[in-house]
């Protein structure tokens, strides 16, 4: 199988060439890195090439215009001519076994369309953190994620995560909006094929203040800001989300019908009218026909709604959509 990685860069100097040496360090080397670069002013683009220079299989692309990461992923991905593609951001490092631990679970069956591993946060100094990515998580990944799962739970980190050639031509391109490659990737190819959830810890994931998307340990202090935000702020998780994948499931497809019902389930819980009385009888049918249990996160969602609900009340707001 030939191996490609699809490498996204942006003023990246800082990390790049310690990325570059843990791939070019892989046991099981890569046949090809597809690097694309979203107009970096710093030296990212000198450091990739003295790497070319040196023999590493790097094929460069500069960008015309700016594309952001979801764009530039989707310009990486597309330029990949391997039959297992490989996400990779600028600051991360591999571990050696990576690239031979994954395309172990490849070749075990041709079912599998994605897989993705647990990794080590690390600091801008590569020191390791107290926590694990899957720690960080809300809840942690089951080793064989449906699609069911993956509609209720962001559990793809991009940086830990491959992925045969033929997901392209069903998954791009990604929609507008709403959604990160990874995520997008994930559930598309678990409408598919099979989806593995892989415990070994196979990247070090960089936490530094640039971080596009990050994650960090888990202390009180952040958990106390997440339940303010949650009650606070209107939730992304909304049914205009999902029509981009709504209209790549054929109406047959079993996934259309969870779907729905999930789709269903975001009606009830953010009525148009956003008045009181709707929203509250939408909160306790979901609760009595076990909506939040099937298409949320339980009773934390549930009283994320009615914590939502009643800050609302008591500051006369006009209800906004609400979700997980």
């Amino acid at each position: 199988m030939k191996i490609s990685v699809a490498l996204c860069t942006y003023n990246g100097e800082h990390y790049l060439a310690e990325q570059l040496e843990s791939i070019a360090a892989q046991t099981h080397p890569v046949d090809e890195i597809i690097l694309c670069d979203d107009g970096s002013n710093d030296t990212t683009l000198a450091i990739a090439q003295r790497f070319q220079a040196q023999g590493l299989p790097l094929h460069i692309h500069r960008n015309a215009e700016n594309l952001g990461f979801v764009g530039n992923f989707a310009q990486a991905i597309t330029r990949c001519t391997g039959d297992i593609i490989f996400l990779c951001d600028q600051d991360d490092l591999w571990y050696s076994d990576k690239v031979v631990t994954m395309l172990n679970v490849f070749a075990e069956s041709a079912a599998v369309l994605l897989v993705f591993s647990d990794g080590d946060l690390v600091d801008s100094t590569s020191n390791k953190l107290e926590c694990r990515l899957w720690q960080a998580l809300p809840t942690k990944p089951t080793p064989n994620p449906t699609f069911h799962d993956l509609l209720n739970n962001d559990w793809i980190t991009g940086a830990a995560c491959a992925f045969r050639r033929e997901l392209i031509s069903i998954a791009l391109p990604f929609p507008a909006q709403g959604w990160v490659h990874d995520a997008w990737l994930g559930i598309i190819a678990s409408t598919h094929g099979n989806v593995v959830a892989l415990p070994n810890t196979l990247i070090a994931y960089r936490q530094h203040s640039h971080n596009q998307i990050g994650l960090k340990p888990p202390t009180l202090r952040r958990y106390l800001h997440k339940i303010s935000r949650l009650i606070t702020k209107p939730h992304a998780d909304t049914v205009e989300r999902y029509s981009p994948l709504l209209s790549k499931l054929p109406p047959k497809h079993s996934a259309h019908f969870v779907l729905l019902g999930k789709l269903k389930h975001l009606q009830r819980r953010q009525p148009i009218s956003g008045k009181i009385c709707p929203i509250l009888k939408g909160i306790v049918l979901e609760i009595s026909n076990r909506g939040y249990w099937h298409y949320a996160n339980g009773w934390q969602s549930i009283m994320r709604d009615l914590g939502l609900l009643m800050y609302q009340i008591m500051r006369g707001i006009v209800s906004p959509f609400v979700a997980k």
